[in-house]
């Protein structure tokens, strides 16, 4: 019940309250409308939560990790045969990966050897591009 003072006035303390609900739908004097929407939006945030919490569940089911990949890729000393820039070479493995291709080398690529002939140099041969051995030997000019 209200009160009244004397000139018949509602004091300025009891005027202020806002008790009434505003009839046409939305939220009532006073009220906030983050109040009203908040489990709405609590509901749709988890409901955003779980979805992206199954994504990443489900993406992590392809990956899988066995033993083998997880072993280096090679065994500590071992050898095998290589190419490098079309020249024959050996490559070792220094823990658990492949060094590069080292070429055994008899001679300097382009070098040029006389060749001996009843102990005379009379022709000559020529390194080949690898450095693993010398050419026919050739006439000199």
């Amino acid at each position: 019940m209200k009160k009244f003072n004397k000139k018949g006035q509602v004091p300025k303390s009891e005027s202020v309250k806002t008790e009434s609900k505003s009839s046409g739908g939305g939220p009532a004097r006073g009220e906030n409308l983050m109040d009203i929407h908040k489990p709405l939006l609590l509901f749709f945030g988890l409901l955003m939560i779980a979805t992206i919490a199954f994504l990443a569940l489900s993406s992590l089911q392809n990956v899988k990790i066995s033993a083998d990949s997880l072993a280096p890729f090679c065994e500590s000393g071992q050898t095998r045969s290589c190419t490098y820039n079309g020249c024959g070479g050996v490559t070792t493995c220094i823990n658990g990966v492949w060094n590069g291709c080292n070429s055994q080398q008899a001679c300097a690529p382009g070098s040029i050897a006389p060749c001996l002939e009843n102990g005379c140099a009379s022709t000559y041969k020529t390194c080949n591009a690898c450095g693993t051995g010398y050419g026919k030997c050739l006439p000199s000019n």
